[in-house]
């Protein structure tokens, strides 16, 4: 909720610190807002091994996710599906300004799109991805796509075997 207490409500409360927002997204564990014109990404909500910058843990309030800027989109996710051995488990992707879509957080099932399992509590762009236009990812899923250009799509994360390019 933007605040360590209280941790829910059963009333419409304020993000504290969240103005001039462009999109928000809500994951399971956490959400996150575009804000203010440099377009940062600032999350709040649990953040188990870190995806939500480094130092926090568990719950935190408002807190800027290093390497989110010129954020146009936020795609957020976990791997929630069952999975009690997996550590951390969310994730945030945006879209920017400039078409590249740059990943934090959990990584266990290939999420990040960086070809590897290591989370990242600093995001770093997915390598291949130019052009996009659109990005979406399913709350309870560890998978990402984007649209790109000509109509390309690219998939990667859970249930994808490898990664997908389609156009």
């Amino acid at each position: 909720l933007g605040r360590l207490v209280p941790d829910r409500s059963w009333t419409a409360l304020p993000v504290v610190g969240v103005s001039e927002q462009g999109s928000v997204a809500v994951g399971p564990v956490f959400a996150c807002a575009i804000v203010g014109p440099q377009k940062t990404v600032k999350c709040w909500g649990s953040s188990d091994i870190g995806e939500l910058g480094p130092k926090q843990s568990k719950q935190s309030d408002l807190v800027d996710v290093p390497g989110l800027d010129d954020a146009q989109e936020l795609a957020l996710g976990s791997n929630k599906n069952g999975c009690t051995q997996c550590g951390g488990v969310g994730f945030v992707c945006a879209r920017r300004g400039d078409g590249t879509v740059w990943c934090a957080g959990a990584n266990n099932a290939g999420q990040l799109g960086d070809g590897g399992t290591t989370p990242r509590a600093f995001a770093q762009a997915v390598p291949g991805v130019s052009g996009a236009l659109q990005i979406s990812s399913y709350g309870t899923s560890a998978s990402v796509c984007v649209r790109s250009q000509g109509d390309k799509v690219q998939c990667w994360g859970d249930g994808v075997t490898s990664p997908v390019t389609i156009g």
